[in-house]
């Protein structure tokens, strides 16, 4: 026994040594990641995920920035439950964009927004806005994060920004809904043995050797959030913000057409297209406001690079235009032209 506990501990100091790898992708997403990055992120029974709290994240899956979370696991400065007295509360909600995918702390969008509404606000009034924005987050994923935390943060304002995640397609056609997570006991006991060198190594190369990856079968069939549960997700978002107290103001992903020399023979813009109506729809059925900022980015190309080579996120030029836009929407003053430099 002590041998085989020695050869143990020498494979795993070896596993260290070789460095801690990410976890093969798991066979629930086709695009999404983070259940591979168990040093960075929780798999949580109610979100799927969640980012570990108190961390500085350099690399991983995400581009090379500093990514600070804070002590609630979220990216955005820590902030007390209850609301201060005399302040303007907004929060953010969406997926990677409003996160700050490929951005700096300071740059992602709801900071941007803080920064413009307390310099812009003709009344003086003191405005504060939570980042609960979460990389690949679905509506899904979303509102079941609105039931947990608006009711006890009080907001003014809420913000609403899902889709691309929404229209991934679903791995072996299994919807973000119907995916079966394990027991709480279990998630706490594969967290532990994730901390593990060997245990990484091991699921890698088992999985290498005999398992199957996320399939997407004879083309995309089903997507993690159909076009219908999309929208009736949004809908209960704005809703759970009203009843929250805050105004719900559901916002378009900043891009509405193919970039110069993009296709869609995949039909990639289609389904976008296909969500964006629905999310107008639904914040009508939500009680809701509604903004299209992707017209607004329609005429600033270079906020996605020329060439671009993700679609999908924006610059740190386009996060500042964006917390201008909307702060000025908020404010009442669209029609000033907000600024587009950094």
């Amino acid at each position: 026994m002590g041998i085989g506990l020695a050869a143990l501990i020498l494979l795993e100091l070896a596993g260290r040594w070789a460095g801690m790898p990410a976890l093969p992708p798991d066979p629930a997403f086709v695009v999404a990641r983070e259940w591979c990055y168990p040093d960075q992120v929780d798999k949580d029974r109610d979100l799927l995920w969640r980012y570990r709290p108190d961390q500085i994240i350099r690399g991983g899956f995400v581009p090379p920035y500093v990514y600070t979370i804070n002590a609630h696991g979220f990216r955005t400065p820590d902030f007390a439950a209850v609301k201060p007295e005399g302040t303007q509360r907004v929060v953010c909600l969406g997926g990677s964009t409003t996160f700050g995918w490929g951005v700096s702390d300071g740059t992602a969008y709801p900071r941007q927004l803080e920064t413009k509404l307390n310099e812009l606000d003709l009344e003086g009034r003191h405005w504060e806005v939570i980042n609960l924005g979460m990389s690949n987050y679905s509506t899904w994923q979303g509102l079941r994060l609105a039931r947990q935390v608006l009711p006890e943060l009080d907001p003014d304002v809420v913000f609403i920004n899902f889709s691309w995640a929404d229209h991934q397609p679903a791995s072996q056609g299994v919807a973000d809904a119907d995916i079966e997570m394990p027991a709480a006991g279990w998630l706490r006991f594969e967290s532990t043995l994730n901390r593990s060198a060997l245990a990484r190594w091991t699921r890698r190369l088992w999985r290498l050797a005999f398992s199957v990856g996320p399939q997407v079968s004879g083309g995309v069939t089903a997507w993690r959030v159909s076009p219908a549960q999309f929208a009736s997700n949004v809908e209960s978002i704005c809703w759970v913000a009203r009843q929250a107290g805050a105004r719900a103001v559901v916002v378009t992903s900043p891009i509405s057409t193919p970039p110069r020399g993009y296709s869609d023979a995949e039909g990639i813009f289609h389904y976008h297209h296909q969500y964006r109506r629905m999310a107008r729809y639904a914040a009508t059925m939500g009680g809701g406001e509604f903004i299209e900022m992707a017209n607004a980015f329609d005429a600033h190309p270079e906020f996605f690079g020329s060439p671009p080579d993700d679609f999908e996120h924006f610059s740190a030029q386009g996060h500042v235009f964006a917390g201008e836009f909307l702060a000025r929407f908020l404010l009442g003053r669209l029609r000033e032209q907000p600024q587009t430099t950094p």
